[in-house]
């Protein structure tokens, strides 16, 4: 798990389309050396920042086609979030910028599949960031009207899944 995650932090970090990459193991990481001592092996959790902000982050999340957007990350199986829609979503968004949450971020949890199985999905994403973006990158005006619409199907996916299945009474 965390050589295969330190092997896409590499790639990543050399990619064209990512601003910066946040994992242990690279040595741009400020603390690189106090990792190589505390954690040897290192972690599955990879941070980055796709080119383009938070339209271009989520294109590229849901171009993948074998990492799985999850809101809980962790697992044996490689999952994605982007922060500013998810675990993050009610964060004002000057204290996730505070917070190093800056747009364009993404979370990565690396599971057990072949690194390069997981790098043609990420080099899939791309594309389909390429594809829709190009040959800018940058979030479109109606991003703020995009982060709504998430936010309002969440809510109704949410009230529709208690409504179909309530919470035992406590009493």
């Amino acid at each position: 798990l965390c050589s295969n995650a330190a092997t896409l932090a590499q790639r990543l970090e050399a990619h064209p389309m990512i601003e910066r990459v946040n994992h242990i193991s690279l040595k741009s990481h400020e603390d690189y050396e106090v990792a190589k001592r505390v954690m040897p092996k290192g972690t599955g959790m990879i941070g980055f920042v796709v080119k383009g902000g938070d339209e271009a982050a989520l294109k590229f999340m849901r171009g993948l086609t074998m990492i799985f957007e999850a809101t809980s990350l962790g697992g044996v199986e490689s999952l994605v979030e982007c922060p500013f829609n998810s675990s993050h979503m009610m964060i004002p968004e000057d204290v996730r910028h505070a917070a190093g949450l800056v747009p364009g971020f993404v979370r990565m949890s690396i599971g057990i599949e072949a690194v390069e199985d997981l790098w043609a999905s990420l080099q899939l994403a791309f594309a389909n960031v390429r594809d829709c973006c190009a040959p800018v990158w940058k979030p479109q005006p109606s991003l703020r009207s995009l982060c709504s619409s998430v936010q309002c199907a969440f809510l109704r996916r949410l009230h529709t899944s208690f409504a179909a299945h309530p919470l035992p009474s406590m009493t």
